[in-house]
């Protein structure tokens, strides 16, 4: 069987690399565009940068895989401006296929026929592609490359593999279940002869270009519309980026303007606490003197020791005796104090008590 699948293939490519052979009256014949754009998609490893480098007549010897996007522009058989996009097909890169898919007019989706165990992971890859809003609709191509090794599966295997509906039932420009027209088609992008792409290759282009030249009523003004979309999605999307990087900008500098004056806060607190004197409110009960007569709290506390007074010799010292000056054991210890006991040594009355034998006996 594999040897019949070998030998099936080798005819396709002999036809040109078309499912039917030869130029299909289904999709190579007809009209071209004056310009189309087309995106080149696939997993990595299809062969995509290598079919890019052979349409632009480059050597497709040591083809580095693309990472990201490159695109080019090239005149077709004379009489389309083709401008192809190849857009890297690793799995992290795949995430910025839909910003091109507005713009395009079809695309060429790209499978290593040979390497039957990523067929699932193919087709996972092409439904989401299928399914987007940008794409839903449009015309594309399968080719089916490296279809010149010994068991690469033809374009039978490949469409039944990725469940589409067979190219043959489908009517010009249309497709079943809102997936737009398509093709599947055998080529080998490394077989170049003269600098000229692989037959398959160049069926596979015309048949895609007939079909956007076919739909071009449909097809140019819903580029149009599906570019403007595009581009307001696109503004509005930076919009809320800016807006959410200037968020965590002002954050950032709000912390820092914070901790940047949060020391000297501390600090102004720390020096506050010990210069202010506690409020009354702090002040405990028991620490608020009790109401007695100021000389007797003196009396009880020490603060002044009693006073030994002799009276004169004589009643002759008595008439002598003016605002005589008293000497006190000990000081007192806040002018209240003194204020207090003056007027008692100063009153003649009290002082005549407190004499005996009219003599006065200074300490």
């Amino acid at each position: 069987m594999v040897t019949a699948m070998f030998t099936l293939s080798k005819l396709l490519l002999a036809n040109g690399g078309c499912l039917r052979g030869g130029d299909d009256q289904r999709g190579n014949n007809g009209p071209l565009p004056a310009e189309a754009t087309v995106a080149v998609i696939g997993l990595d490893g299809s062969g995509k940068s290598t079919l890019f480098a052979a349409v632009r007549g480059e050597p497709v010897d040591d083809v580095l895989p693309t990472m990201g996007q490159a695109s080019d522009t090239f005149l077709f058989q004379k009489r389309t401006n083709v401008t192809l996009l190849d857009l890297g097909g690793a799995e992290k890169i795949r995430g910025i296929w839909p910003k091109y898919f507005a713009e395009i007019h079809g695309f060429l989706f790209v499978v290593d026929a040979e390497d039957s165990a990523r067929f699932s992971e193919a087709k996972t890859c092409l439904d989401t592609v299928l399914v987007h809003k940008y794409t839903k609709g449009k015309p594309f191509v399968i080719l089916a490359n490296k279809a010149d090794r010994t068991g690469a599966a033809g374009p039978e295997e490949i469409e039944m593999a990725l469940e589409l509906e067979p190219s043959d039932t489908l009517p010009i420009g249309k497709g079943g279940g809102g997936v737009g027209w398509h093709r599947v088609v055998s080529c080998a992008a490394i077989k170049v002869t003269r600098r000229k792409a692989h037959a398959g290759v160049i069926n596979g282009i015309r048949a895609l270009l007939s079909a956007v030249a076919r739909e071009a009523d449909t097809l140019l003004p819903r580029r149009d519309i599906d570019m403007a979309a595009h581009t307001k999605e696109a503004d509005a999307a930076r919009a809320a980026k800016h807006a959410r990087v200037q968020k965590i900008r002002d954050e950032r500098e709000r912390k820092a303007a914070v901790e940047e004056v949060a020391p000297a806060v501390q600090a102004g607190e720390g020096s506050n606490d010990a210069s202010e004197p506690p409020s009354s409110s702090c002040i405990a009960p028991e620490s608020i003197p009790h109401s007695k007569p100021l000389a007797a709290s003196y009396e009880e506390e020490g603060a002044v020791e009693p006073v030994t007074i002799q009276p004169a010799a004589s009643a002759a010292a008595k008439t002598d005796l003016v605002a005589p000056q008293w000497a006190i054991s000990s000081q007192p210890s806040t002018p209240t104090e003194q204020e207090h006991k003056i007027p008692e040594f100063n009153n003649p009355q009290a002082l005549r008590k407190r004499t005996k034998r009219n003599q006065i006996v200074p300490v």
